[in-house]
């Protein structure tokens, strides 16, 4: 078996430790690969940059929206400061 450039993708990482491309990280959060990497740029998005091109910790993004969730009010009642 010769090397590749690649390791295998089943190296014993599960789903939640997975490392995405940008697209995948846009597709996840369901935003643009543009807003994606505007965010990452500006250091809002937990990411890394490995050459030219963002990777993203799946768990990371997911604990990231847990913890910008923002909290819906009652109808009629405005949020103060």
């Amino acid at each position: 078996m010769e090397p590749t450039d690649r390791p295998p993708s089943n190296l014993g990482s599960t789903s939640m430790d997975e490392i995405l491309t940008i697209q995948e990280a846009a597709v996840m959060l369901k935003i643009g690969i543009r807003t994606v990497a505007r965010l990452a740029t500006a250091r809002k998005l937990p990411a890394k940059k490995v050459g030219s091109q963002w990777r993203f910790s799946r768990r990371a993004l997911l604990n990231f929206v847990e913890g910008n969730l923002v909290q819906a009010t009652k109808p009629g009642k405005e949020r103060t400061r």
